[in-house]
Order: C-alpha cells, then structure tokens, then sequence
C-alpha cells in the first residue's frame, strides 16, 4: 500500500507552509536538516526540523503496511541525531525551543513507542533516540521561553520526556518544574472560565 503524502517524504519533498520543495543531501548521504526552503526562509527548515513528518510515515506505515515507510523514518530519524548535535545551550535552528519541543513529543517520544513492537525500527536508532530523550529534556528544562505559548508548549515537552521515560533519574524533577512553571502561567494566558 501506499500513501501519496507519504511517498513525497520518501523523496526527501517537504510541505511546508503551502510550500514544497525536495531537501537536498549533504555529501555524506544524509539530509541537509539546514536546508531552509527554496525561499531560504528558516521557518520552512523548522518546519522540516519539528519532524512532523514522522507522523506522516509512521501512519502510512501503520494504514498500509508498508515497510518503506518506517524504514525510512528509521533512516532519517537516525540521520537527524547523528548530525545534530546537541549544543547545551540556547539556540536557533534545529535546536530552536519550538523545533526541539515538537520533535521530543512528536518523532521520539510517539514515534518510539508507536513502533516499539516492530523490529523495523533498528537497535541504534532505539538507543539514539534514548539518548536524544535526554537532550532534549535538558534543553527544555534549562534553555525554555521566559513566558507566553512558547513557555507553555516547551513545558508540554519536557512533561511528555518526564512522563513517557520515567525510568530516566531526572524524569521526576522534570515534571515537578513543569508544574511550578506551567501553573503560574496559565493563571496569565487561560481566562476563569477554561
């Protein structure tokens, strides 16, 4: 089976913001994750970096069955950590609040338990994505917004690290910030009614 938004990914064709455009390769063979876009515009090359399209191939792969689909979001997850490093600090681009929020609840965390029975997903993307987690975690919990909807969304993430990886030591301090951060915060931004 397939699944034409799906197969677009598996040519490397992004849709971003009504725009598509295929990323180019790096001279190793990976996906140029620095790519911005054929308007060179750094929210399409987020928008590749939120990985939303690992949505896109793992529910292909669940509909039809496919074993191209998460072979491939194996493939591309796997290129993305290895070639991202984590800079332990605040930073734009791939490691941007909102790019490293989506990713950490969306493409590693979802991704890793909705494929965890499959064996389609190797062993090393397993453990990089383990240890991604943690990275990930570390940013949202030390690099974050001040406040406002980038605050509460980056605080989303660093719940969803604390709660999908409890074995992890820090995962129980994780979730206490969230809620010292989070309450407060949506006594500003949610109006009494809900």
């Amino acid at each position: 089976g397939h699944n034409a938004a799906a197969d677009a990914i598996l040519r490397r064709e992004f849709t971003n913001y009504t725009i598509t455009a295929t990323v180019p390769l790096r001279e190793d063979g990976g996906l140029d994750w620095n790519y911005n876009g054929p308007n060179n515009d750094p929210d399409w090359g987020g928008g590749v970096n939120r990985h939303h399209w690992a949505g896109q191939l793992i529910g292909s792969y669940f509909a039809t069955g496919n074993a191209v689909y998460v072979e491939t979001y194996d493939r591309y997850l796997r290129d993305w950590i290895m070639f991202n490093d984590y800079p332990g600090k605040r930073a734009q681009g791939p490691w941007s609040g909102l790019q490293t929020y989506m990713r950490g609840s969306n493409s590693l965390s979802a991704g890793f338990f909705a494929l965890q029975d499959t064996p389609l997903l190797t062993s090393v993307t397993r453990i990089l994505i383990i240890s991604s987690i943690l990275d990930h975690a570390h940013y949202g919990r030390n690099f974050h917004a001040e406040g406002g909807n980038w605050l509460m969304m980056e605080m989303n993430g660093l719940a969803t690290a604390a709660l999908c990886w409890p074995e992890f030591k820090d995962s129980d301090a994780w979730f206490a910030y969230t809620l010292e951060t989070i309450v407060p915060e949506m006594k500003g931004q949610v109006y009494p009614d809900g």
